[in-house]
């Protein structure tokens, strides 16, 4: 008889601070052959007599992460047993708490950014207020997460030797799922050079609103992550002088299902939620947005 090793993980690919049940199927008559219940996420769940090989699916479900399984196969007579680690990203809806750096703690370059930032003033009275530190402090956790998730992104997504986020001068709208911002009049052209050498590609912005004022101007998503991904849709003024803004947003692309596993039954549609975009970063990117989520 052969055995599985199952060991759980979160995005950071440290051992899951989670209870966790275990279930263990074989594909070939339907039979669950092990199903281990309210387990340490830290211990190594070992499942023995499976026959060899056989296929089996795997599937782990934490309490406060998002659920995942795996398909393996069962090591021939004589073989050691399979390790099998499976990573579990949070589950949004558990998150209890926020651990924001503090201002003091950003890096010059988004402090810069938000010192010369002024956000519009949106309905529901929860907006911004102010210019950097103020702006900063009096976000909402959503739209705070959504904003370093995409300094951290555009500041590690280097194009002819510069950063994405080198080319924003403000910001004038954070939402959870994207920002909004004013940028520098090269960034256009700079992105358009970048198509060339296999960075960035072209694709449809339709769905992408222009601000008053302005009109659509070529959108671009980043080519190197297949989850994840960079997309920045370019608005150019109407008006003389030329000026241009931009909608930057990261993409999940089906993320939490491919780069996990995510058990299909548990992936939410609608907005894409910024705490589901870190784990992305976190795990698939090795990028740390500077944010912790507590469950």
């Amino acid at each position: 008889m052969s055995a599985f090793r199952i060991r759980a993980f979160d995005a950071a690919r440290r051992k899951l601070d989670d209870r966790i049940d275990v279930l263990v199927k074989d594909l070939t008559s339907g039979e669950v052959v092990a199903h281990e219940r309210d387990q340490k996420g830290t211990k190594t769940i070992t499942v023995e007599a499976l026959k060899p090989g056989r296929m089996y699916a795997v599937q782990v479900f934490p309490l406060r992460h998002r659920p995942v399984g795996a398909i393996q196969r069962a090591p021939e007579d004589g073989q050691p047993a399979a390790n099998i680690h499976v990573f579990c990203p949070v589950h949004a809806a558990r998150v209890s708490q926020v651990q924001f750096p503090d201002w003091a703690d950003l890096g010059p370059e988004l402090t810069a950014v938000l010192e010369r930032s002024t956000l519009e003033v949106e309905a529901a009275g929860d907006a911004a207020v102010g210019s950097g530190r103020a702006l900063y402090d009096s976000l909402p956790d959503v739209p705070k997460a959504g904003l370093l998730n995409l300094f951290t992104k555009m500041q590690q997504t280097v194009t002819g030797g510069r950063t994405m986020w080198s080319f924003v001068t403000d910001v004038y709208r954070i939402r959870g799922d994207r920002i909004f911002a004013n940028v520098t009049i090269d960034f256009r052209d700079h992105i358009k050079s970048s198509v060339a050498s296999g960075d960035f590609a072209p694709v449809d912005g339709s769905l992408h609103t222009p601000p008053p004022g302005f009109q659509a101007a070529d959108s671009f998503k980043h080519q190197l992550f297949q989850a994840g991904v960079l997309q920045l849709t370019f608005f150019s003024s109407i008006d003389q002088p030329l000026r241009f803004r931009i909608d930057a947003d990261i993409d999940d692309a089906g993320g939490l299902g491919h780069v996990f596993q995510v058990l299909r039954n548990w992936i939410t549609q609608g907005d894409t939620n910024p705490y589901d975009i870190h784990q992305i970063l976190t795990y698939h990117q090795q990028l740390m947005p500077g944010y912790e989520l507590v469950t």
